[in-house]
């Protein structure tokens, strides 16, 4: 799969989630997710960090800085995410800057786990190489 069949990309799921994908620099794509992560909108996320799996990227960013409800089923998600990318060797980073994106975690004792940043540009520190720059 290319990049040019994933992108543009943006998925609505039943108007809970909005999940948008795109690469920020060569090597370096982000998933975006706006709105609500539970049982119903979990699989369409874990579907779009699939599609991003098969460009291979180096750095996978999932920004969930627009997240206002993360269900355990999300949190398990973000686990099985992490657990891939150590897998692949693809660093991982998550934007969570929402209380309930950072309770959810912390509470399911999973902080370890998954690499939390406060920002999409904390995340991305150290990734850019104007060279390859794209647009998003």
């Amino acid at each position: 799969m290319t990049t040019a069949n994933i992108l543009p990309r943006q998925d609505i799921v039943n108007g809970l989630l909005t999940i948008e994908r795109f690469p920020q620099y060569e090597g370096v794509w982000v998933v975006s997710a706006a709105g609500d992560l539970d049982t119903r909108t979990t699989p369409i996320f874990m579907r779009a960090v699939r599609e991003i799996d098969a460009v291979h990227p180096s750095i996978l960013v999932l920004d969930l800085s627009s997240v206002h409800y993360l269900a355990i089923g999300g949190v398990r998600a973000l686990c099985a995410i992490a657990e891939q990318s150590r897998a692949h060797r693809r660093r991982l980073k998550v934007v969570a800057r929402t209380h309930a994106v950072r309770h959810a975690i912390k509470v399911c004792g999973v902080v370890d786990q998954v690499p939390l940043c406060g920002s999409r540009s904390d995340a991305l520190v150290g990734t850019f190489d104007r060279r390859h720059a794209t647009s998003p």
